[in-house]
């Protein structure tokens, strides 16, 4: 997978300029025929079924309802790159792929807003009796990547890549 973001960033060295800063990223690469893609692609869908049967268990909908991907792109960033905060409209759940990372916060987070945050350290605690809070109360949630991690969120679930301070490309 490597080999194919390297190789369709050569093809099309300008990108999209979406949310990312400096950086590259694709367009939609969903279309495209390479094995390694197919894999991912498929176990992708996998994961969209098994999000979808836990998380909106006891949802009813109007006929069946299958995840299926919709769009798919590559970003390659580098020292000092990163993508803005952005939801992904439009779209029921969103996630992100790591091919590459070296699993340290150096090289840059995903970081996401917890849309609560803000509401449970006004509303809940007097002001200075909080000194640290947790993934369930923090305004912001931290994720350090790791090769081959994929996580699956919800689309309106605000999130951004912070900028990586190694010169590698990942």
């Amino acid at each position: 997978l490597t080999e194919l973001a390297f190789q369709l960033q050569k093809q099309n060295r300008l990108g999209s300029q979406e949310t990312n800063k400096g950086g590259w990223h694709s367009s939609n690469i969903l279309e495209e025929n390479h094995e390694e893609l197919k894999k991912l692609k498929k176990e992708i869908t996998q994961y969209l079924q098994t999000y979808h049967s836990e998380i909106f268990q006891g949802m009813k909908f109007k006929g069946n309802v299958v995840q299926s991907l919709a769009n798919m792109w590559v970003n390659i960033n580098e020292k000092h790159h990163y993508n803005e905060w952005h939801i992904h409209a439009g779209s029921t759940l969103s996630g992100t792929y790591y091919i590459k990372h070296d699993g340290s916060a150096e090289n840059g987070n995903i970081t996401f807003k917890n849309p609560i945050g803000t509401y449970v350290s006004m509303a809940h605690w007097p002001e200075g009796m909080v000194e640290e809070t947790n993934e369930i109360t923090s305004r912001l949630i931290h994720v350090i990547p790791k090769p081959n991690m994929l996580l699956i969120f919800p689309a309106w679930l605000e999130h951004k890549a912070d900028p990586g301070n190694r010169r590698k490309s990942w």
